[in-house]
């Protein structure tokens, strides 16, 4: 099943929006105990979202991400264009940082199984075409489903990113 560019955008961005649309089973509303659910989020200055999701369930991001990669691999020509580009930027005398952003074991499993991502690959070339590539334990930071980190987690790897961007600089 290929999933179109507005399906991938409704499931990474609205789906918290429209779930309550989503159509119910029968058996759903006749449930003697009451689930609840609380989603938290603030619009910072600077344009972060922080957000925070009780209960936190680290699994429940899997299946709407199985969905987006399922059909949707990575774009070997366009990750070329990214290391030719980088190597034009530190041509330049610019300082270029990748990392990948923390997920769950499941999550990140996930994303190399079906997308066809190389962590390994990516980080060779990025490296090779004079980036700096930072790691990152994602075991560190908690994500509430799988992807995305909770409020807490996500003030900690700015700080982590910043520091370790820092000492590359000096």
């Amino acid at each position: 099943m290929k999933t179109s560019g507005f399906d991938r955008f409704e499931i990474l961005y609205l789906g918290n929006y429209l779930k309550f649309f989503a159509p119910y089973k029968m058996s759903e509303l006749f449930l003697s105990e009451e689930v609840s659910v609380e989603y938290k989020e603030s619009f910072e200055s600077g344009g972060w979202v922080k957000s925070d999701k009780f209960p936190a369930d680290s699994t429940e991001a899997l299946n709407s991400y199985r969905e987006v990669f399922d059909g949707n691999r990575v774009n070997d020509t366009l990750v070329s264009y990214l290391h030719q580009q980088v190597e034009k930027w530190t041509g330049n005398g610019i300082r270029v940082f990748g990392f990948r952003p923390p997920v769950t074991k499941a999550m990140k499993n996930l994303e190399d199984s079906i997308s066809g991502f190389s962590e390994t690959e990516i980080k060779l070339n990025f490296e090779n075409a004079g980036g700096t590539w930072i790691d990152f334990n994602d075991a560190d930071y908690i994500s509430y489903d799988g992807s995305h980190l909770t409020s807490e987690s996500a003030i900690k790897f700015s700080a982590d990113l910043g520091k370790k961007v820092k000492s590359f600089l000096k």
